[in-house]
């Protein structure tokens, strides 16, 4: 009954945040928020067939890979709104962030595998791999960009001087944002795999921050596009 209750507000928030999304997409004709809005719709599906699932069925989904395969492609859409927003600098000056973050997301990768679809965990960290290297090496771009010092040039952009360390700012709350999000969907998925149920309550704080982190993508969206 928790987890029913659980589901049905993550779907008013995701809908809620999706027709917003959607909202400022036709107003501004700003495609980044026509991607953040796909990302919550498409969540939204994945969190939909779950709920339908438990309301019929009672127990979790037997094709489970159905609301995953929702998931991960609502995981393309928020790498799809890190390269529309140019946050990636250049991959070869961010290789040792990629390193670190392969480190991490296989290492998880082959623990969720003992519990787990080998397939569905290998697109999932496939995807996470890149939110995660893509929104720290922006992290990082902001550091290595004060002032008057910004002179390096976006991977794929032309501009230069304070219109990239602008870019890099702007940008700045959308890679701890996404980040964040990403961070909370791996304290879930470990809480699964380690806890029993006296203790699953831990899963549903999570659950609950997870869509905070969802919501507050909202605004560094806005912070982001704002000229």
């Amino acid at each position: 009954m928790i987890e029913m209750i659980e589901n049905a507000v993550q779907l008013i928030v995701l809908g809620f945040c999706a027709v917003i999304a959607f909202t400022r997409a036709m107003s501004t004709r700003e495609r980044a928020w026509l991607l953040l809005g796909f990302f919550y719709a498409v969540f939204f599906l994945g969190d939909l067939y779950w709920l339908f699932y438990l309301i019929f069925y009672g127990g979790t989904p037997s094709y489970s890979f159905i609301p995953y395969l929702s998931w991960d492609a609502s995981y393309l859409f928020l790498g799809l709104l890190l390269q529309y927003q140019q946050v990636l600098v250049s991959w070869k000056k961010n290789i040792w962030i990629l390193l670190c973050t392969l480190v991490f997301t296989v290492g998880m990768c082959l623990y969720y595998m003992s519990f787990g679809s080998y397939l569905s965990n290998l697109i999932t960290t496939i995807l996470m791999s890149i939110l995660i290297w893509c929104s720290l090496s922006g992290l990082m771009a902001g550091r290595k960009l004060p002032g008057t010092a910004a002179k390096a040039s976006l991977s794929g952009s032309r501009m230069t001087g304070p219109d990239v360390s602008g870019a890099v700012n702007r940008n700045r709350d959308l890679c701890v944002g996404i980040l964040f999000f990403c961070m909370i969907e791996y304290a879930m998925w470990t809480v699964t795999c380690i806890l029993d149920m006296p203790y699953f309550y831990i899963y549903y704080v999570l659950d609950v921050l997870l869509m905070v982190a969802a919501a507050l993508l909202i605004p560094a969206v806005r912070k982001a596009v704002d000229r």
